[in-house]
């Protein structure tokens, strides 16, 4: 019953969508725009960093945890992207997105809520193969990582998983019980 109501939301996105390209509306990743009535939030874009040692580089100056998404081939291209490429993948591939477009952007603001400073997003290819032998990714799976690159907790970027992160707040809190921040002088 709940996947029927994703992809009937998913037509309305991709129909609102569709329109939206039609008649040339600008509308930025993260607006509210409404189109015939129906209002839809575009999918905020990520701010990605460029590989894993650059995310690893970020998390120990922020001295925050980092994730990795690990995503197919195909998805990498749109997810987390901006209007122009969500445009240019619903072109190529018969006005259709892939479920985790909308999923990925609520993981990262959820994880940045529990102290997630920086993300990067590793494509499923050939070559990031060991990378995700390494960490236990697969499609769609968000991986929370301390600033060393040590695994901290995984989760599927999936409306069902996301409904309980408790297990991922569990281990990112007791991380940050291990590696209190300095607290920041008023001066």
């Amino acid at each position: 019953m709940e996947r029927s109501l994703v992809r009937i939301v998913w037509v309305a996105v991709i129909a609102v969508l569709a329109s939206v390209t039609a008649r040339d509306a600008r509308a930025a990743c993260g607006d509210k725009i409404t189109v015939d009535g129906v209002s839809i939030i575009i999918p905020a874009v990520v701010t990605w960093d460029a590989d894993v040692a650059e995310a690893i580089q970020v998390a120990k100056i922020k001295k925050k945890p980092f994730a990795i998404y690990f995503v197919s081939k195909e998805n990498s291209k749109i997810v987390g992207e901006s209007l122009d490429a969500i445009k240019a993948f619903m072109k190529a591939n018969n006005n259709t997105v892939p479920a985790c477009l909308a999923d990925v952007p609520v993981a990262v603001e959820q994880t940045r809520e529990m102290g997630v400073g920086n993300y990067v997003k590793v494509p499923l290819r050939k070559e990031n193969r060991e990378l995700a032998e390494q960490y236990g990714g697969s499609e769609n799976m968000m991986v929370i990582c301390a600033p060393t690159g040590e695994k901290l907790a995984a989760f599927a970027c999936t409306t069902e998983a996301m409904k309980n992160l408790d297990a991922v707040r569990k281990e990112i809190g007791a991380w940050q019980a291990k590696n209190p921040q300095p607290v920041a002088s008023g001066k």
